[in-house]
């Protein structure tokens, strides 16, 4: 049998290991915290794609409600959005943007996107780039609705 003294040592662990661990644990945590969360890339793409597809069906509504044309400007140098009520919508600056004409991606500074009163556009969009991830917002020609979809 064994006695209460051999037992005493075997196993566990002393107080100034679970101190130190503890110690170790607070100063990674407090890393962590000063930090702060990481903002992923992807969900500020999908934000800033969802306000503009806010924005142009906002514009599709009001040209349809006042019964005239309401235009909402795509600045690719300013990168920002410019509708005629004037919430103009900048974008993050780790956010590119390709301005797309009715076929495709076109080389001018500025897009007009222009609902009338029927509802339909003058279409067109545009493509936000971060990094490797891409997501188109169009607006149809014909009918004026919007899009958002991921892209290739």
């Amino acid at each position: 049998m064994t006695s209460r003294s051999e037992r005493a040592g075997a196993g566990g662990f002393t107080l100034i290991e679970i101190l130190a661990v503890l110690a170790i644990l607070g100063f990674v945590l407090s890393l962590v915290a000063m930090r702060g969360p990481g903002k992923p890339v992807v969900l500020e793409l999908r934000a800033v794609a969802g306000q503009m597809a806010d924005t142009l069906r906002l514009a599709r509504a009001r040209a349809i409600a006042t019964n005239r044309a309401i235009d909402v400007v795509f600045d690719g140098e300013g990168h920002r959005v410019l509708p005629d009520w004037g919430a103009v919508q900048v974008l993050p600056p780790a956010i590119g943007m390709v301005l797309l004409g009715v076929g495709g991606p076109i080389e001018a500074a500025r897009l007009v996107v222009r609902f009338t009163p029927d509802g339909g556009s003058t279409g067109g969009g545009v493509e936000l780039v971060a990094g490797r991830r891409r997501v188109r917002v169009g607006v149809s020609w014909l009918s004026g609705h919007v899009v958002v979809a991921d892209g290739p």
